[in-house]
């Protein structure tokens, strides 16, 4: 699922780091590659790699959830 996350097609990153969100805390092991995906061009990629993050609990991804809490858009902030 990581490798999955750097895919060309957005459906298959987006797939994977909602997968990966599903695991939970298991698959913390991810959470670079997951932080990484927050900052994904396709919206829909950035939505379910922050959902990821809050189900794996990872620590170091405060500042990258904190950049989403700040945006302008409602849903962002819903799911950071």
């Amino acid at each position: 699922l990581e490798k999955a996350l750097g895919d060309p097609d957005p459906e298959v990153r987006l797939h994977a780091a909602i997968a990966l969100g599903e695991i939970g805390p298991a698959a913390l092991p991810a959470a670079k590659k997951l932080i990484a995906a927050a900052e994904d061009a396709e919206p829909a990629v950035r939505h379910g790699a922050i959902y990821a993050i809050g189900k794996t609990g990872a620590k170091d991804a405060a500042p990258v959830l904190e950049k989403h809490l700040k945006s302008d858009k409602p849903f962002v902030q819903m799911i950071a």
